[in-house]
């Protein structure tokens, strides 16, 4: 018999507040997210965030995970809220000023809970 293997649910959110809330959900699930690339399979594999294989991903990821296939303007727009969340909040406690979504996922020490508490405090964003 073979090993269960886990993949991440496919969202179906339309709108920006959806994603973020849905990509929230999908980094806070243990063991789903990632640093250093965008996705891979339960093997460790990279993978596109799309593929029916994916097991864990970063922010950038998630976002697209979590949209409705054929939405990804929509994903973009996510993206860009995110963005701008981080250019209004400045720098880390430790001085570490994000350039962009993913020096934010990738910063050392960085944790999911902090990458979830980013997407939902996004989600409250407007365009």
């Amino acid at each position: 018999m073979l090993p269960s293997r886990r993949i991440l649910p496919r969202g179906k959110a339309e709108d920006p507040e959806a994603i973020l809330r849905t990509a929230a959900d999908i980094v806070e699930l243990p063991g789903a997210w990632r640093q250093g690339a965008l996705a891979e399979d339960d093997l460790g594999v990279e993978c596109s965030a799309t593929e029916v294989r994916t097991a864990r991903v970063c922010t950038h990821g998630a976002l697209h995970r979590a949209t409705k296939e054929g939405y990804e303007e929509q994903t973009a727009r996510a993206r860009r809220r995110v963005e701008r969340l981080l250019a209004r909040r400045g720098a880390d406690a430790d001085g570490f000023k994000p350039e962009d979504i993913t020096s934010w996922n990738d910063k050392p020490g960085r944790t999911a809970a902090e990458i979830a508490e980013g997407l939902r405090a996004a989600a409250q964003e407007r365009d």
